[in-house]
């Protein structure tokens, strides 16, 4: 949890329907425009309480998007990318064998975020990063 600048768990727990409106909140914040209406978001993802938030589409055929990370306006860069980069070794704990996570970063930092945690840029003109479990 965001408590004044220092993080007093990293605990990331899974996306529930009722953490729809902190993360649309969060995006307006950020983004100054209104976020996706529930009912087009997945049913899946993962929240660190108070700092940021990253959903996961699943396709039914082992390919996973990782999709809409926001984080609270509140926090700091280094409090949500620490929360950022918990949320995808949950992602990477939940997904089945011989599966692959994607995801097409709009930005530096979450871009450097996926890179850490073994992602590989597969297309430089759209930005498309890939991580595979065998």
């Amino acid at each position: 949890m965001y408590i004044g600048g220092y993080i007093s768990s990293m605990n990331v727990r899974p996306y529930a329907p009722s953490d729809y409106e902190t993360i649309r909140q969060w995006w307006v914040g950020h983004h100054n425009t209104e976020f996706l209406p529930e009912h087009f978001l997945p049913k899946v993802g993962g929240i660190v309480d108070g700092l940021a938030s990253w959903l996961l589409y699943d396709s039914g055929q082992s390919v996973y998007l990782l999709n809409w990370p926001v984080s609270n306006p509140e926090a700091g860069h280094e409090s949500y990318g620490k929360a950022f980069s918990a949320i995808v070794d949950y992602f990477k704990e939940l997904i089945p064998n011989k599966s692959i996570m994607t995801a097409y970063p709009q930005g530096k930092r979450i871009s450097n975020i996926l890179k850490e945690k073994d992602f590989n840029m597969v297309n430089e003109y759209n930005k498309e990063m890939i991580w595979g479990r065998s």
